[in-house]
């Protein structure tokens, strides 16, 4: 089969003819207008009876999940869900809240742990919260994360877990912060 052969043409529906040459496995579709000369017969190719069905079955269970989701989805459900965390807003006058970590060591020195001194991010404190709440013993993995990350020095003796009140009033910042202590573990 020659590239002037019409029976190399394909026409799908539509106004677009592309031409795909057997000849070369990688060869991508050509418009119809710039077809050697000569060529000028094309040959029309259907969807059969049994891939619109097909087509029009994916479509169907397609749209039915999104809709699913969207009604009833959560974040985890993406793509078929929407993310609830930017398409919902908090009361202006609550507070914001931020999970913090703080520690005593033994020399009775307080401070913060992080991601650079425990190896902790505030997310993943913020993802156990309910966990650390239920079960305060398992405060005990930040403290040895800690340890773990700093050998030689002082050895921790509390770790609190924190809920930082942020205040709003009409969404704007007033500078009060209250701390809710929600757990505590101690050596």
């Amino acid at each position: 089969m020659s590239i002037g052969d019409p029976s190399n043409s394909i026409m799908w529906s539509g106004s677009v003819t592309r031409r795909y040459d057997s000849s070369d496995s990688g060869a991508l579709p050509v418009s119809a207008k710039h077809y050697p000369s000569g060529v000028t017969s094309t040959t029309t190719r259907r969807l059969s009876a049994r891939g619109r069905i097909i087509r029009v079955l994916a479509a169907v269970i397609g749209m039915v999940a999104l809709a699913v989701g969207t009604l009833y989805g959560e974040d985890d459900w993406f793509p078929l869900a929407p993310f609830r965390m930017f398409s919902t807003a908090d009361d202006p006058n609550l507070p914001v809240k931020i999970a913090r970590v703080d520690a005593v060591d033994a020399t009775g020195a307080r401070f913060t742990l992080d991601e650079d001194n425990a190896g902790v991010r505030r997310a993943e404190i913020e993802g156990q919260m309910a966990s650390l709440m239920a079960d305060p013993a398992k405060v005990a993995a930040i403290a040895d994360a800690y340890a773990a990350h700093n050998p030689g020095k002082p050895q921790l003796v509390e770790v609190d877990v924190i809920i930082e009140h942020h205040w709003l009033k009409d969404g704007s910042v007033t500078g009060e912060v209250t701390d809710e202590v929600v757990a505590t573990w101690r050596r």
